[in-house]
């Protein structure tokens, strides 16, 4: 335990431990010791000196320690699991080569997303920081955090009820989604941008959270090609986050023509219609760069005022009335 609070102060504190013949390999050994306290302070040690800067995490990356932190993430201790992921974190999160180690040496993530599925309260934070870490580095890294099914256990931790444990699950799934259509799919095959959406609507105007979600939800909104995914989101989103999707939206109908017809069919047109907004505002604009794409006799039909005027005809008399009406007017009488 005196190494891991040395350790944690300062890099160079942690570089004379790490520098020092054979003790990082030692730490390794004790995190396999059937004294529990022994693996969870080994584990600590070895995260307290990563944390520092990418050179030092990769001496611990190379002690040979990756197979024995399965094992300790799979411990019977909650502690030693918790001390375990920490240490993931902070190698993981120095650099793309990093993170292609924790990746690639023993498949280490699938068990730290075992540990966030698992895992009640504020501890799993460590596991959420970790899948965000890895796959902000780029594409594939993202894709394998989908493979090993992360953006799941994201997308459930966005229904915690702690704001930190929510936020950086936000985090995390703005880290993967904003890498390609490809992945921005995937979270909304897993309801992943309505989750999102609810969580910034929900969430105190000037927190964390609100910061992060909003975010999150816009870079994913940026990469997603699906419109069934994003027209449910129009009918809840305040007009900040309507501005991103109206204007995905505009994308994917001149990418996507035929989804022009469903568009206006299962009322994402009229809807964008019934909005009240400023015009000259850059909704109204991405509204009208919509409207644009379809003939004036559409817009017309689902505009608001159509069924207006519809009802007013009905209210006015026939025809042959008016006209007997307008001759009794011009007759002069009797």
């Amino acid at each position: 335990m005196t190494l891991s609070e040395i350790g944690k102060h300062n890099a160079e504190l942690a570089e004379k431990i790490a520098n020092n013949a054979g003790t990082l390999r030692a730490l390794a050994g004790c995190m396999v010791d059937r004294d529990w306290e022994l693996r969870q302070y080994a584990c600590a040690c070895l995260a307290n000196i990563a944390k520092h800067n990418e050179e030092l995490a990769q001496k611990v990356a190379g002690a040979d320690i990756f197979t024995k932190l399965i094992s300790c993430i799979k411990d019977e201790k909650a502690n030693v699991q918790r001390q375990a992921v920490v240490c993931v974190k902070e190698i993981a999160k120095h650099s793309l080569d990093l993170a292609k180690v924790v990746c690639d040496m023993g498949g280490v993530i699938p068990f730290v997303v075992e540990y966030i599925n698992n895992t009640k309260g504020l501890a799993k934070l460590n596991g959420i920081m970790t899948i965000g870490y890895v796959a902000s580095f780029d594409h594939d890294l993202a894709k394998s955090m989908v493979h090993a099914k992360a953006h799941i256990a994201l997308v459930n931790a966005l229904k915690e009820d702690s704001d930190h444990i929510r936020s950086s699950a936000a985090w995390s799934l703005g880290q993967i989604g904003r890498h390609s259509s490809e992945l921005a799919r995937e979270l909304a095959d897993h309801k992943a941008l309505n989750e999102l959406l609810i969580v910034y609507m929900n969430a105190d105007e000037k927190g964390d959270l609100k910061s992060k979600s909003r975010k999150a939800l816009k870079m994913t909104v940026q990469q997603c090609m699906e419109m069934d995914a994003l027209r449910p989101l129009l009918e809840v989103a305040d007009e900040r986050m309507l501005k991103c999707i109206v204007t995905q939206m505009a994308v994917v109908l001149k990418a996507k023509p035929e989804t022009k017809r469903p568009f206006a069919e299962r009322g994402a047109l009229k809807r964008l219609l019934e909005l009240e907004v400023p015009p000259e505002s850059k909704l109204q604009a991405a509204i009208n760069e919509i409207q644009d794409l379809y003939p004036p006799e559409i817009i017309q039909h689902y505009s608001p005022e159509y069924m207006n005027n519809l009802l007013k005809k009905i209210e006015e008399p026939p025809k042959e009335e008016q006209v007997k009406e307008e001759v009794a007017a011009e007759e002069p009488p009797k």
